[in-house]
């Protein structure tokens, strides 16, 4: 039986079944994001100590909903868990201790392009993927340009599952329709969604 890697330290320990989901439904995770954290998980360790709360001796859970999900389900793989690390969060209520959840859910900063793509490129493909942006944060940013000979570039970022998708459809249109360039064949699938 594999022994998860313990990577990081915390306030304290504890048993995975100790921890109560505090957030309920608030997020969800899909069969294949939850595949994906727990191959992080055991490629890398655990190196994230769980926020708790403890509410008159029930330890729930501010921050690692997602992480437990993927202990609980390595555990049901034959993986064995041992205590994790866990830092304590103060609260004087429920609702106080739901404020914290959602502020260290919430994401304040804002990303800078040429530093992110910096970042991607020195990080593996399925950390890529599974990076969350809000709609709209980096595809604001879109940018033309004209060369010399007239020709127009339109340049702007795609989420992994956009460009694959677009890619795909750009290169079928081309081979289904015979035109020599993807641009041609773009131009002929944004008209075509038109008439």
């Amino acid at each position: 039986m594999p022994t998860l890697s313990i990577r990081c330290q915390g306030a304290a320990t504890q048993e995975l079944d100790s921890l109560t989901v505090l957030q309920g439904g608030l997020k969800k995770l899909s069969k294949k994001n939850l595949e994906r954290l727990k191959k992080r998980i055991t490629e890398s360790g655990f190196c994230a100590p769980f926020f708790i709360w403890d509410h008159d001796g029930r330890l729930m859970i501010i921050d690692g909903t997602q992480r437990r999900s993927a202990l609980l389900s390595l555990r049901d793989d034959g993986w064995e868990i041992p205590p994790l690390p866990v830092v304590y969060i103060h609260a004087d209520t429920e609702e106080q201790a739901r404020t914290i959840l959602l502020s260290v859910s919430s994401q304040y900063g804002e990303w800078v392009e040429e530093e992110l793509a910096e970042w991607l490129a020195g990080v593996d493909e399925e950390i890529r993927e599974s990076l969350r942006l809000v709609d709209g944060e980096l595809s604001t940013n879109v940018e033309e340009r004209t060369n010399d000979h007239g020709l127009q570039k339109l340049t702007f970022l795609l989420e992994a599952e956009q460009y694959e998708y677009i890619k795909d459809m750009v290169k079928q249109e081309k081979e289904e329709s015979g035109h020599k360039r993807y641009g041609d064949a773009l131009f002929a699938l944004l008209s075509a969604d038109r008439e």
